[in-house]
């Protein structure tokens, strides 16, 4: 970037096992990008301030003044309080009501600092990556270890009341079934998550069942990508895991249809990319089983932008907040209106 006077944003997407960053355009560009190992066994103020190192390395790596950052964006892995950034609750990093917004804005305190929910800084960056005009509904699911969403709906973000909208893993799928890690029973993430494929493979592997898995699980842990990779050398145990996992995917997702009319619903994870059928499987349940005037009217696809949807999303965090017509100049997608929420600044982060 040969001009250090254009403003640039920072967007963040902090996950479970790894962290990534990178530079935002004003236009959703994404310039450059680090990525490092969570490490969250460290403690919440470490990587706070390992994150807040890191931005301002890659800043300086860009040849970039501090002054040159217009803002911070960053997307978290749980429950956030949107207007505070205080992180509620993460489990995948063992976090309870971190005060990260706080300590983000200490570090940085002359610009805004928005924290959020990463499935939904996925969203966004899929939104505005999504380069179709037509599509005002959208839904991003990630599945993963956990089922998480994120929701555009009338061009905007949409968070609900306690900015917890999009927890479809946690959607009801068999009344009274399978427990699940959020105490309730029958969610969608008990059925069709990683640890739920990898965990129904095991299981009728140790029952009995033939599989090329039985090798792979007596040498340790068997993964969900594992079972989708025997899946697509036509191991038909892995198969059936996998499919059945889909279906139920499917099922969550012909229920949000029915009940948001979407457009548009894009799919991401490691289990998305199988080619064993997995996709077409969802696209099958959930065109056959949602309200019938809906069939035909929505697409479901994988997400190209895996690498990059939360971090931009992150970065353009700064334009949900602040502005009513946040992208309308340089969105492929078209306007999108400003975020749902009470008012134009309630993802800032005051010091």
């Amino acid at each position: 970037m040969t001009d250090n006077k254009k403003k640039i944003h920072v967007g963040v997407d902090i996950g479970g096992t790894k962290i990534a960053l990178g530079l935002v355009t004003a236009e959703g560009e994404c310039l450059q990008q680090k990525k490092f190992p969570t490490q969250r066994s460290k403690g919440a103020d470490w990587l706070i301030a390992h994150v807040i190192h890191n931005i301002r390395e890659l800043v300086q790596q860009a040849g970039l003044p501090p002054e040159a950052v217009a803002s911070v964006g960053i997307g978290v892995p749980g429950t956030v309080e949107a207007a505070t950034g205080n992180v509620v609750l993460a489990p995948s990093l063992g976090w309870q009501n971190v005060q990260m917004g706080r300590q983000i804005k200490t570090a940085f305190p002359a610009i805004p600092v928005y924290i959020e929910q990463d499935t939904k800084t996925a969203v966004l960056g899929e939104y505005f990556l999504c380069a179709d005009p037509s599509v005002s509904h959208l839904l991003f699911i990630t599945i993963s270890t956990g089922i998480g969403s994120g929701l555009i709906l009338d061009r905007k973000l949409y968070r609900g009341q306690l900015n917890s909208a999009g927890e479809i893993g946690h959607c009801i799928v068999e009344r009274n079934g399978l427990p699940c890690s959020c105490g309730n029973r029958g969610c969608l993430q008990a059925y069709a998550d990683g640890t739920a494929i990898a965990g129904a493979a095991c299981q009728r592997i140790k029952h009995g069942e033939q599989s090329t898995l039985t090798e792979v699980l007596s040498n340790g842990r068997l993964t969900a990508l594992q079972v989708a990779s025997a899946a697509e050398q036509g191991d038909s145990l892995a198969r059936d895991v996998l499919l059945r996992a889909a279906e139920y995917v499917g099922i969550a997702l012909a229920n949000v249809i029915s009940l948001l009319n979407l457009d548009l619903i894009i799919i991401g994870g490691g289990v998305a990319q199988s080619g064993a059928g997995f996709i077409e499987k969802i696209r099958e349940v959930a065109e056959n089983s949602c309200y019938p005037p809906a069939r035909g009217s929505f697409r479901i696809v994988v997400t190209t932008h895996w690498d990059t949807n939360a971090i931009i999303g992150a970065g353009l965090l700064h334009n949900t907040a602040a502005s009513e017509n946040w992208i309308s100049a340089t969105s492929k997608a078209g306007p999108v209106m400003r975020s749902q929420t009470a008012n134009a600044t309630d993802s800032k982060i005051y010091s």
